[in-house]
C-alpha cells in the first residue's frame, strides 16, 4: 500500500481503511468486524499503528499484562446492563448470551435480549410474536 497516508491507528479490512481515534477503539471495531463476517479471505481484518499490524507485545508492557476484549450484555429496550459479581464480562458472545438466559433474561426471536424487569414493556416484549 505505499503511498497510503496512514493515521496512527487504522483499522483495514476487505473494504478498505478505517482510521480510529485510539487503540481501543481499534480493537472494538476488529471485534465487531470479525464477529459479523464469515471469514472469506476478503473478510480479514488487521488493526495497523502507523501503517504495520499491531501486535500487543508492541505496547511495550511487561509480559504478564495484556489487553482483553470482554463483552458486555445490555437489554435491549432500557440499556440495563448485565452485572455479574463474579465477572466483569464475557470472553465470547456464546457464553455472555447463555449467561444472561440462565440468569432470567429472555432472547426475542430477533436476536434480541431483553432483561427481567418487570414492567409493561419488558413483559410485552418477553411475549414474541
Amino acid at each position: 500500500m505505499t503511498g497510503t497516508a496512514y493515521g496512527e491507528w487504522t483499522l483495514r479490512t476487505g473494504n478498505g481503511l478505517l482510521p480510529m481515534p485510539d487503540l481501543a477503539t481499534a480493537l472494538l471495531a476488529l471485534a465487531a468486524y470479525t464477529a459479523t463476517h464469515t471469514g472469506g479471505e476478503s473478510d480479514r481484518a488487521v488493526v495497523l499503528h502507523l501503517g504495520r499490524p499491531w501486535h500487543p507485545d508492541t505496547l511495550g508492557l511487561p509480559g504478564s499484562l495484556r489487553p482483553v476484549l470482554l463483552w458486555n450484555v445490555r437489554c435491549s429496550l432500557c440499556g440495563s446492563e448485565w452485572e455479574d459479581e463474579y465477572s466483569p464480562g464475557f470472553h465470547h458472545v456464546d457464553t455472555a448470551v447463555d449467561q444472561v438466559l440462565d440468569g432470567g433474561w429472555h432472547q426475542r426471536t430477533d436476536g434480541a435480549l431483553v432483561c427481567d424487569a418487570d414492567d409493561l414493556l419488558h413483559c410485552t416484549a418477553r411475549q414474541d410474536p
